[in-house]
Order: structure tokens, then C-alpha cells, then sequence
């Protein structure tokens, strides 16, 4: 994962175009990889929002200096105005000499245009820096969360749906990641609020001295104002990632909806979040609109009331016609940094707050029991697979027992030796909930969950998860396809059983293109405009389920793990394509353990052992 964006017309840019000009402060080609972000299990929400400043200090701390010189600037600007009128045009009225005046006149414009040259320049890269660190905070966050969701120890806590996570990944990521806008632009804001007072006491001490009073007292009365609109954004915030993660969730399942009829209460359901999220969002704006209108006249009455003190000061003439400009454009230019101060740094601070502690609810929910274990699985040196380039020779795949394993239909025992192509019939729930304790998905029940299924003698719940993992393969049933070409799919299982080396490539390509064979996707290379390398889409959905099946069947077996656990990979499939399918996976996994749960009588056919019914009577049958 790196930050860059590329433009794809770039590709295709005319040849005789312009040459841009060079970007500078842009996202390293190279992702990151020092952990900069340290989060504890006593960490805490504004704990989580310091340690996102830390982690991009030297950004942020670039990004406020040029920030607190563009705010110098920007309040130097109404005090040059004022110098170009009391130096280059006030001494004209009064008779001087043009060649006198004319020289102040011009380095006074000078001045402005530099000033203005300083502000851009200050203001773009310093916005930059603070930008980089942003997305350098949110990809370290993003990577822990994703570690975290991605921990085969599971939640333990509850169970979290694919919306609410994607809500916490994404959204919640990038507004927790605001608060290091509070460590780059409230810095220079003040300091610019500094350089106004200083520069109207430099014009008259009374005008120095009622910004001085009048600002404070203008911040705490926007505070105040602002306490309702940050409630409310919070609430929104969090209405707003309920909406979205139940968006996420119907669009996602909405087939296995419609299948069953379940369109109404879903769409019930996610009516119902949508409301509370438009409430929540009318709610939220309601309170900005008065805090926008509260801000604006107030400090529309402090520029009003500096200006008119200016006013009076120079009609009484205690100062110039250029120290009255200067004030009214210092009260003017202050109004934006004042409401910035509370309205922004404020509402980033309590929105990066709310969305760290759902990062961290994500972050420190406990693994779940059945998943504790430390052991590694013990490994036999006397299997089969000599003389096959995919199989492990070193070691034979591990015996995998069942004993008395609590599914929903009821008990279930069974043993599948080393090397045995078995074949379990099972009901829909059991063969679901059997495949999902496998691959540590879900847990089987609150006794002793995992201790009934044995791998290489070992319960499962003594066993590292990773360590299982590495062994045992459980593919599910509904497997998403990622974006990319079809080879490229496959290529994630057979890249990592693929030996590294100058050919790691070419051997990865071969054994996914074996692998989809035996999956029965030979056809898809003249179905397909590209064939293996044809361009899938958003989740495959240009394929139709009996293709995207095999193309999941595929990746799995391209993996060659010693246990592949597959749940009914062919019903899309006709019965001519499953018997091939079965065959040639019975052929390709030889001294390899495949279990199948499927009532397919295809499969069955091809068993070595077939165990069906439930409970603890076994009925097993010898091809």
C-alpha cells in the first residue's frame, strides 16, 4: 500500500503537451515501513490523538512553521497598506517631492508583493506537509486495524459486521487522523493573533490593549457556542457510520435476501439507520448554522468596535490615515483566524476523539478464547508426495479427528488420515459451522468450542492459529474475488506456495494456470475477451456465480496447502464440469488431505472415505 495516485491519462498524455512544473512534498513511491503509532491496551482516545501528532511530529512541526509564517504574513499585509499610504501617497498631499516619495512608494509595494509571494508559497506547502502527515498517520492505522481484523484469533467480544468494520477502517481512520490538524494550524493562528495585537499597540496602546481583552473574551463566547455542534457531530458521526456500514452489509448480501424473501426487513432495517443518520446530519447542521451565525456576529461586532476605536483615534488625530487602514484590515484579517480557532480546531478535536474511540474499541476487543493457543503443529517426516513439485516431502499432512464436535444438528465424530480424499455429508448448518471452526471464522459454541477437532493429535485450541493456518486451509463458500485480472486472483494462493527465486514469477503464473484448470476453468480462456488475463472488476461481478466459483476453487487450490477443507465448491456448477472438477482434484491433491463438505454424489463417487449423517454414527465407504 503506498499514497500515490496516478493519473491514467498521463499514460496517454500528447506528445507535444506542456511539461509540468515539479510537485515537492508529495507520498514516497515506497510504503513506510517504521511503526511510528504505539498503542497500548491502556490507551486512550486523546492518548490515540497524541500519538497520531507524534508519529508525524516532523511534519507537523514543518507544516506550523510555515503556517505560523504565512499567518505572519497575512497579518504584516494591512500594516505594508498602511505604510504605502502614510510613506508613498500621504507626503504627496502635503507637497513633498515626487523623487522623495516615489522610492518609499515602490519598496512598499514590493514589500506587498513579497508578502503575498510568502503567503502562497506558506500556506500551499505548509497545507502539504500537514496533508502528508495525515495519510502517513492514516495508513499506520489502517495497517493496525486490518492486522487486527485480519488476526485469525477473531473478536471474542461480539461479532462485527463487514459495514461496521469497513465504517472503522475508513471513515473513522480518517477523521481520528484530524487530529493532527490540531498540532499544525491553531499554532500559527494564534501567533497571528499575537502579531495583530503587537502591531495595533505599535499604532495606539488602546487599540493593542482591546484586542488583547476583547479576543479572549471572543474565544470563550465561540467556545460556548460551539459545545452543541460538537455534540452533535459526534452524533452524526456516529449515525452516519451506522447507516453506512448497514449500506455495506444489505448491498452485500442482498442475493442470500432475495433468495429467502428478507428484502422488507432489511430494507426496514437500513430505512430505519438512514432516518436516524438524516436526523442526526439536519441535527448537526441546525447547530453549525448557529454557530456560523453567533461567530459571525460577534466578530463582526470586535472588527466593527477596532475599526471604529481606529476611527475615532484618527479623526481625533492621535493616529494617521495608514495606521486607520492598518487597523480596519488587521480586525478584518483577525475575524477568520479567531473563528478557525474554535470552530475548526475544536470540531476536528472532537471528531478525531469519537472516531479513536471506535478505533480503539476495534483495536483492544479481547481474541476470542478458543483461539489462545501457542503450540505449534507437530509434523511427520515419513508422508507420501515424492516426486510431485507441489507436495511437501518432508512431511505428510496431519491426521484431523472429530470427536463428539457440537454442530447445530447435534454431535459429530470422525476421523480423516494423512492423505485421504474425504468426503462428509453434512447439513447445510453443520457443514457451515464445520468449516468456519477450521479456519478459526467462528467459534462452534460456548463448550469447549475447539477442543473436540484434533489436528495431528493436538486440540485446536492449543494450537497456534497461524501455525493451524499454515496447515489447514478452510476456503469458504461465498470467497470474494478481488479487483484485477482472473490470473491475478489465483496468483494470491499460488504466489505464496510458489518458491522464491529468480523464477518465483513464472513458477507462480504455472501453478495458477494449473490450478484453474483442474477448477475447471480451461473454457474461460475463450469465454473471455482476454482470457486468464481478462480484467475482473469490483468483486468479479462480471462473471456469472458458476465462474466466480471456479475461479475461488482455483485460488484455493492453487495455495497446495497439506488440509484443504472445501464447502460445496461446484453446486453452481453443471453435473458434466463437477464430476471432471472432482476428479482432477482427487488426481492433483494425491498424498495430500482434501475434505469436501458437500452432499454432491459426484464427489462422493470419487471418496476415498465418505462419512455421512450426524451425530456420532459414522457410515463410511471405500472407492
Amino acid at each position: 500500500m503506498n499514497f500515490r495516485f496516478t493519473d491514467n491519462h498521463d499514460q496517454h498524455r500528447r506528445p507535444n503537451a506542456l511539461p509540468q512544473l515539479p510537485t515537492w512534498f508529495e507520498a514516497p513511491e515506497e510504503a513506510p515501513s517504521e511503526e511510528l503509532i504505539r498503542i497500548h491496551p491502556s490507551t486512550s482516545a486523546p492518548g490515540l490523538g497524541w500519538a497520531i501528532i507524534r508519529s508525524a511530529r516532523w511534519f507537523a512541526l514543518a507544516g506550523a512553521v510555515l503556517l505560523v509564517l504565512f499567518n505572519v504574513a497575512n497579518m504584516l499585509l494591512p500594516v505594508a497598506l498602511g505604510r504605502t499610504i502614510d510613506e508613498g501617497i500621504a507626503p504627496l498631499t502635503n507637497g513633498s517631492p515626487w523623487e522623495d516619495t516615489v522610492p518609499r512608494f515602490l519598496f512598499w509595494l514590493g514589500a506587498i508583493a513579497c508578502l503575498y509571494v510568502v503567503m502562497n508559497l506558506t500556506f500551499r506547502f505548509g497545507g502539504r506537509l500537514g496533508w502528508y502527515g495525515v495519510q502517513r498517520a492514516q495508513y499506520e492505522l489502517s495497517a493496525k486495524i486490518l492486522d487486527r481484523i485480519l488476526d485469525p484469533r477473531g473478536f471474542g467480544d461480539r461479532s462485527r459486521m463487514p459495514g461496521e468494520l469497513l465504517a472503522v477502517t475508513t471513515l473513522d481512520v480518517r477523521r481520528a487522523c484530524l487530529a493532527l490538524y490540531v498540532a499544525v494550524y491553531p499554532i500559527g493562528e494564534l501567533v497571528g493573533i499575537l502579531v495583530a495585537a503587537v502591531s495595533l499597540f505599535l499604532i495606539h496602546p488602546a487599540l493593542g490593549f482591546g484586542v488583547v481583552i476583547g479576543a479572549p473574551a471572543l474565544l470563550v463566547i465561540m467556545s460556548v457556542a460551539s459545545r452543541p455542534l460538537q455534540r452533535r457531530s459526534v452524533s452524526e458521526q456516529e449515525r452516519t457510520a451506522d447507516a453506512t456500514g448497514a449500506a455495506t452489509d444489505l448491498v452485500a448480501g442482498y442475493r442470500i435476501l432475495a433468495g429467502i424473501h428478507a428484502q422488507p426487513f432489511a430494507e426496514q432495517r437500513f430505512r430505519r439507520l438512514s432516518q436516524a443518520a438524516l436526523r442526526g446530519t439536519l441535527s448537526a447542521r441546525t447547530a453549525l448554522s448557529g454557530f456560523e451565525g453567533t461567530t459571525t456576529i460577534f466578530t463582526g461586532l470586535f472588527a466593527a468596535a477596532v475599526t471604529a476605536g481606529a476611527a475615532f483615534l484618527a479623526f481625533g488625530g492621535q493616529i494617521s490615515i495608514g495606521g486607520l487602514v492598518t487597523a480596519a484590515g488587521l480586525a478584518q484579517t483577525m475575524m477568520y483566524p479567531l473563528r478557525s480557532l474554535i470552530g475548526q480546531a475544536g470540531s476536528f478535536w472532537a471528531m478525531a476523539m469519537a472516531s479513536a474511540s471506535r478505533v480503539l474499541d476495534l483495536l483492544h476487543s479481547p481474541h476470542r478464547n478458543d483461539a489462545l493457543g501457542t503450540r505449534t503443529v507437530p509434523r511427520h517426516t515419513d508422508g507420501p508426495g515424492a516426486g510431485r513439485d507441489t507436495a511437501d516431502t518432508a512431511a505428510r499432512p496431519p491426521e484431523v479427528r472429530f470427536d463428539r464436535v457440537p454442530l447445530p444438528a447435534g454431535e459429530f465424530s470422525a476421523t480423516v488420515g494423512p492423505g485421504t480424499f474425504a468426503v462428509l455429508d453434512l447439513s447445510a448448518a453443520d457443514a457451515h459451522a464445520l468449516s468456519d471452526a477450521l479456519s478459526y471464522r467462528s467459534p462452534l459454541g460456548p463448550d469447549s468450542p475447539s477442543s473436540s477437532i484434533a489436528i495431528a493429535g493436538q486440540p485446536m485450541d492449543i494450537l497456534d492459529p497461524e501455525a493451524v493456518r499454515s496447515i489447514v486451509l478452510a476456503a469458504p463458500h461465498d470467497a470474494d474475488l478481488f479487483e484485477g485480472s482472473l490470473l491475478d486472483n489465483v496468483r494470491v494462493g499460488a504466489d505464496s506456495a510458489a518458491s522464491t527465486g529468480a523464477d518465483g514469477d513464472d513458477e507462480g503464473r504455472r501453478r495458477a494456470e494449473d490450478a484453474l484448470g483442474t477448477a475447471g476453468c480451461r473454457p474461460l480462456v475463450s469465454e473471455l475477451a482476454e482470457g486468464y488475463d481478462t480484467v475482473l472488476g469490483d468483486s468479479g461481478m462480471g462473471l456469472s456465480g458458476g465462474q466466480r466459483q471456479r475461479v475461488a476453487l482455483a485460488r484455493a487450490i492453487a495455495v497446495d496447502p497439506p488440509v484443504l477443507v472445501l464447502h460445496e465448491p461446484c453446486n453452481s456448477l453443471d453435473p458434466v464440469t463437477e464430476a471432471q472438477v472432482a476428479a482432477d482434484l482427487k488426481a492433483r491433491r494425491a498424498g495430500r488431505t482434501t475434505i469436501v463438505l458437500t452432499s454432491s454424489p459426484l464427489f462422493a463417487q470419487c471418496a476415498d472415505l465418505r462419512i455421512s449423517g450426524r451425530h456420532t454414527t459414522q457410515n463410511e465407504e471405500r472407492s
